[in-house]
C-alpha cells in the first residue's frame, strides 16, 4: 500500500513537471509569435503612405502589445484564470510612458484634445471609438 502511494506520488510529480515544461514552451512560442506579428505590422506601417493606414496599423500593433502583456501577466500570475488588474494597468502605464518618451525625443511638441470626464458613469474610464 505504501509503495503504491509512493509510486502514485512520483507519477504525479513527473506529470506535473512535464506539464510545466509544456506550458513554458507554449508561453515561449506565443510570446515569439506575438513579437513576429508586431514586427510585421511595424514593417508594413513603415511602407504605408496614407496616414489613415499608418494609424490603423499602429493601433493594431498596440492591440497585439496589449494581448502580449495580458498573456505575460497570466503566465507570471499564480492563477492562469485571472490576472491582477492593478498590475496590468501599471504595466500598460509603464509601456505608454516609454512610448511617449520616444515620441518626445522625436517631436518638438504634440497636442492632446481636451475632453471633460464626467462622473457618475458606471465605467468612466472606458475607451470609446
Amino acid at each position: 500500500m505504501v509503495i503504491a502511494k509512493l509510486q502514485a506520488d512520483e507519477l504525479i510529480r513527473i506529470t506535473l513537471k512535464e506539464k510545466e515544461t509544456l506550458l513554458k514552451e507554449i508561453h515561449h512560442r506565443v510570446k515569439n509569435n506575438m513579437q513576429v506579428i508586431s514586427s510585421l505590422i511595424s514593417l508594413q506601417a513603415a511602407k504605408a503612405t496614407e496616414p489613415e493606414t499608418v494609424e490603423m496599423l499602429k493601433e493594431s500593433q498596440g492591440r497585439i502589445r496589449s494581448m502580449a502583456l495580458i498573456h505575460e501577466k497570466l503566465y507570471r500570475s499564480d492563477s492562469l484564470a485571472e490576472i491582477n488588474f492593478g498590475d496590468y494597468v501599471d504595466s500598460m502605464i509603464d509601456e505608454l510612458l516609454q512610448i511617449f518618451t520616444l515620441l518626445r525625443e522625436h517631436h518638438d511638441h504634440y497636442r492632446c484634445r481636451k475632453r471633460p470626464v464626467r462622473g457618475g458613469h458606471r465605467h468612466p474610464l472606458r475607451a470609446h471609438h
